[in-house]
């Protein structure tokens, strides 16, 4: 009778092993990828303790997150996002801030000004040692004068700027990193956008007039092949030389179409967005990633990789390193690469 519960008992605790075994195996080994989905799981931005004033304009974030400009009462202030210092940012002999926006990889702004003899002036003002630079002299101010734009590639030295006068054919100006100052010979009369390449000293200009894209480089220009009768809006350039453009329907953009400058006719890759965006909820990072910003949800999906960052308050812009938003006045910086976990079901 003892030999036979010995038995009873061994046998039941092979069975118990067993289970278990085939258990574990079935939850670690041989679990089927659909059983796992994206959870938004609670991370809490970086809280810079500063706030920033109400009825600002113009509200730009530097590359790494760290300083954030703005227009008040038509001066430009920068503040520190991790002290909260405000320094207004003043140009000598400068009438008038015309234009600003930050440079990438570095706490440098690059300003087009109205100087107080009515010269149209490029500089640069380094926001560490609080030091201004000039570039060049672009010509004579006018009420009449647009910056069609503005483009600095951080990684050739080269700056192009577009600029027009009234109703005169739009002027681009190439600026070298030994700061010569040429200009870009063209045919576009109505100007929309410019980009620059990153790793190449190639710029990309719209014709609006003619819904067509043409790069530039060496003096030479050419046609991009895109044949798509939608209109198109710029969105951004990758370190493979691609460009990214967005494609309207109404006054949104339904799909991404990129390529190369030397992508044939019909041969251009497109990515169609789940629902419509404004080109501002777009970005594309520099190894060539989709960004797409969800004001509803609060978060941002990286099309490429499929995961989501979520951040809190209101979102205003991203790059390559940061989604800067904000709540209440209070200022929110996110790191791109701070994720949201994946959490299995």
């Amino acid at each position: 009778m003892k030999n036979l519960k010995r038995v009873v008992i061994w046998a039941l605790l092979s069975l118990s092993l067993q289970a278990g075994g085939l258990y574990i195996l079935e939850r670690m080994y041989f679990k089927h990828s659909s059983d796992f989905k994206v959870e938004k799981v609670e991370v809490k931005p970086v809280e810079a303790n500063v706030t920033i004033p109400n009825n600002i304009e113009d509200v730009k974030v530097s590359y790494s997150g760290r300083y954030i400009s703005y227009f008040n009462n038509d001066k430009l202030y920068a503040i520190n996002t991790k002290n909260g210092e405000e320094n207004e940012i003043s140009i000598e002999d400068s009438d008038e801030i015309l234009y600003a926006d930050w440079i990438e990889n570095v706490n440098r702004i690059i300003l087009v000004i109205r100087d107080i003899n009515d010269r149209v002036q490029l500089y640069t003002y380094d926001i560490n040692s609080k030091t201004e630079h000039k570039i060049k002299e672009l010509g004579n101010y006018s009420n009449s004068m647009k910056i069609n734009g503005l483009e600095v590639s951080s990684k050739t030295g080269v700056k192009y700027i577009a600029l027009t006068w009234g109703s005169s054919r739009p002027t681009i100006y190439r600026i070298d990193i030994n700061e010569t100052l040429t200009k870009v010979s063209h045919n576009i009369k109505n100007l929309g956008e410019i980009a620059a390449f990153q790793n190449k000293d190639i710029l990309i200009c719209e014709d609006e007039s003619r819904n067509s894209f043409y790069s530039y480089t060496n003096g030479k220009s050419k046609k991009l092949n895109l044949n798509i009768s939608g209109k198109l809006d710029v969105l951004g350039t990758d370190s493979n030389d691609n460009i990214y453009f967005g494609e309207y329907e109404g006054d949104k953009i339904y799909r991404i179409v990129y390529g190369s400058l030397n992508t044939k006719e019909g041969e251009w890759q497109s990515l169609a967005l789940d629902e419509s965006k404004n080109k501002e909820d777009i970005y594309v990072t520099e190894n060539g990633e989709i960004l797409i910003n969800d004001n509803l949800k609060g978060m941002v999906l990286n099309k490429t990789t499929g995961e989501t960052i979520s951040y809190k308050g209101k979102f205003v812009s991203m790059n390559d390193k940061i989604i800067y938003s904000n709540k209440e006045g209070y200022i929110y910086i996110k790191n791109i690469k701070d994720v949201d976990s994946a959490t299995e079901v």
